[in-house]
C-alpha cells in the first residue's frame, strides 16, 4: 500500500515538471516569434528609410542635373542673344580667354618671324570681334532704351487702382494720367513706335507744337524750332529717309519734355532723380557727376572692356545667396550689403584661391560663402568657401574650432587675417571690423589632433 501510494506521488511529480517544460517550450516558441516579427518590422522601417534615403539623393541628383542643365542652356543664350551688359560681359572674357589661348598655343609652337605674323594674325581677329561685338551692343542698348521708355510712359499713363471694401479692383483716371495718356500717344507717332500715314504725322507734329508752346523755355524753343523745320521740308517733298535724323532729334527732345515733372506730373513719382526746373533744357556738364580723386561707372565698365575682361555674373549669384542666407540667420546685420561684386571676386578668387576650402572643388558656380561660425553674422574675416551640400552640413556645426582639425582651423584663421588686412581699407567696413578686433583678444580653444594632416583639405 505504502508503495503504491509512493508510485502515485513520484507519478504526480513527473507530470507537473512536464507540463512545466512544455508551458516553458511554448513560451519560448512565442517569444522566438515575437522576437521575429519586432526584427521584421524593425528591418522593415531601415528597409523604408534607405528606399526615402536613395529615393532623396535621386531626387537631389536629378534637381542638380536639371539646374545645371539649365543654367548651360541660358549661358548659351545669352552668348547667342546678348541683350544686357553681363552678357557683352560674359562674351568679352571669353574673347580675353580665347585671346589667352592662342598667344600660348603661338608662343609655344612658333619662334621668329611666323610667331609674329601668326600674332597679328590673332589681333587682327580679336579686332573684328570687338567691333562686332560693339555693333551688337549699341543695337542692344537702343533696344533696351526703348523698352524702358514705353515701360515708363505706360505706368505714367496707368490709371490709379485699388481694391474696394467688396474686394472688387477698382481704378480711376486723374489729370495727370490723362495727361500722360496725351504725351504718351503722341511720342508712339512721333518716335514712329507704331506706323503712321503722313497726314496722322502731320496732325502729331502739330498737335505737338501746340503742347510745347504752352511753355516758355529753351528745351520748347528748341522743339518749336524743329517741328516748324520738318513741315518746310515735307512742303519741298524731301524724302522720309531724308528726314530720319531730324525726326530722331524731334523724338529725342520730346521724350525731355514728356520726362520733365513740371510738363508731365506723373513722371515725378517714377524718376530715380527728379529734375530741378531751373534745370531744364540745360546741358548738364560732364564733370557734374564725376567727383575729384574718383572714376564713374562708365570709366570702370570701359577699362574692364579694355584691359581686363572680367565676369562678375557668378560672383553676383554668391553675394545674392549670401545676402539672403544672412537676412534669414541675422537680419539685423548689414555687413553683407556692403560688398559688391568686385569685393566677392576678391574673396573667392584671392583669399581662398577659387576653389572649396574643405574638397578643394572648383569654382565659382558651385560656390556658395558661409559664415565659418554660424553662431555669429558673415563678414569678410568669418567667412569660408564651400560647395551647397558642404554648407549645409557646416551650418549645423555649433563650435568650429572643436569640429575641425587644429591645421585646418589655423589655415583658416591665415586667410581671415588675409581679408581682414584688405578689407580694412574701406571706410564702410570699419565699424564693422572693430568688434572682430575684440574678439581677437578671446582665447579660442583649438582641438589637438594626435594625427595632425599635412593639407588643410584634411579635416
Amino acid at each position: 500500500m505504502i508503495c503504491t501510494d509512493k508510485l502515485k506521488c513520484d507519478l504526480r511529480g513527473l507530470t507537473s515538471v512536464h507540463s512545466w517544460r512544455t508551458s516553458c517550450d511554448r513560451v519560448v516558441t512565442l517569444q522566438s516569434y515575437v522576437r521575429r516579427w519586432l526584427a521584421m518590422c524593425v528591418v522593415e522601417d531601415l528597409r523604408g528609410d534607405r528606399q526615402r534615403r536613395l529615393a532623396w539623393l535621386e531626387e537631389e541628383q536629378r534637381r542638380s542635373r536639371e539646374e545645371k542643365e539649365e543654367q548651360r542652356r541660358a549661358e548659351l543664350q545669352r552668348r547667342r542673344n546678348p541683350q544686357s551688359k553681363e552678357d557683352f560681359s560674359l562674351l568679352f572674357s571669353d574673347l580675353e580667354r580665347w585671346r589667352q589661348e592662342e598667344v600660348q598655343r603661338i608662343s609655344s609652337t612658333l619662334e621668329g618671324a611666323e610667331r609674329k605674323a601668326a600674332l597679328c594674325s590673332v589681333l587682327g581677329e580679336e579686332s573684328r570681334h570687338i567691333a562686332s561685338l560693339g555693333s551688337h551692343r549699341t543695337a542692344s542698348l537702343h533696344r533696351l532704351r526703348d523698352s524702358a521708355t514705353h515701360t515708363l510712359l505706360r505706368k505714367c499713363a496707368a490709371p490709379r487702382r485699388w481694391r474696394g471694401r467688396d474686394g472688387r479692383l477698382l481704378q480711376m483716371d486723374t489729370p495727370s494720367s490723362v495727361r500722360a495718356r496725351e504725351l504718351q500717344q503722341l511720342y508712339d507717332v512721333i518716335a514712329e513706335r507704331r506706323t503712321a500715314s503722313p497726314e496722322e504725322r502731320r496732325a502729331a507734329a502739330l498737335a505737338l507744337r501746340r503742347t510745347v508752346q504752352e511753355y516758355d523755355c529753351q528745351l520748347t524753343r528748341d522743339l518749336v524750332e524743329l517741328i516748324d523745320r520738318e513741315a518746310e521740308l515735307r512742303s519741298r517733298e524731301v524724302q522720309p529717309a531724308n528726314l530720319e535724323g531730324l525726326r530722331k532729334r524731334i523724338s529725342t527732345l520730346f521724350l525731355q519734355f514728356v520726362k520733365t515733372p513740371n510738363f508731365n506730373p506723373a513722371v515725378g513719382a517714377l524718376l530715380r532723380v527728379p529734375q530741378q526746373p531751373d534745370q531744364v533744357g540745360q546741358k548738364v556738364q560732364v564733370g557734374q557727376k564725376v567727383q575729384a580723386g574718383s572714376r564713374c561707372r562708365p570709366c570702370v565698365e570701359l577699362e574692364n572692356r579694355g584691359r581686363q575682361r572680367r565676369h562678375l555674373t557668378p560672383y553676383r549669384s554668391i553675394l545674392l545667396r549670401l545676402r539672403s542666407q544672412e537676412e534669414r540667420l541675422h537680419p539685423q546685420d548689414n555687413t553683407t550689403h556692403l560688398l559688391e561684386e568686385v569685393d566677392m571676386r576678391y574673396l573667392v578668387e584671392v583669399v581662398w584661391g577659387g576653389r572649396s576650402a574643405l574638397s578643394g572643388a572648383p569654382g565659382p558656380q558651385d560656390l556658395v560663402m558661409s559664415p565659418w561660425e554660424p553662431s555669429q553674422a558673415w563678414s569678410p574675416w568669418n567667412c569660408l568657401l564651400l560647395t551647397r551640400e558642404e554648407n549645409r552640413a557646416h551650418l549645423l556645426v555649433s563650435h568650429p574650432h572643436q569640429a575641425y582639425a587644429a591645421a585646418f582651423v589655423r589655415w583658416v584663421s591665415l586667410k581671415h587675417t588675409l581679408a581682414r588686412k584688405h578689407f580694412s581699407q574701406i571706410s564702410s567696413m570699419m565699424s564693422h571690423l572693430q568688434p572682430s578686433l575684440t574678439n581677437q583678444l578671446v582665447t579660442k580653444p583649438i582641438a589637438v589632433a594626435t594625427d595632425s594632416p599635412t593639407s588643410p583639405e584634411r579635416c
